[in-house]
């Protein structure tokens, strides 16, 4: 498998350079689970083992911010990150 890329200057530009997930905003995490809800679609009618994945990675993400996964989709601040 290769490896990922991303563009560090751009991430460096809008004021973000954490170099681990640990060091994450909620926001970005909200951002991760937005992308993952949309890829995983309809959380009721699951279509393949990588949908019904992405909601289990939702369901996980929100409990370690203590939160349910319906509750962490609406915590989603679509207007973050503001540019300076």
């Amino acid at each position: 498998m290769r490896g990922f890329k991303y563009d560090s200057a751009a991430t460096q530009r809008m004021g973000h350079q954490q170099d681990t997930a640990r060091d994450f905003h909620q926001q970005d995490w909200a951002i991760i689970v937005e992308a993952l809800a949309t890829f995983g679609g309809n959380p009721n009618q699951v279509e393949t083992p990588r949908k019904e994945r992405a909601w289990e990675l939702i369901e996980i993400i929100a409990a370690e911010h203590r939160m349910r996964a319906a509750e962490m989709i609406r915590q989603i601040d679509h207007e973050w990150p503001q540019k300076a």
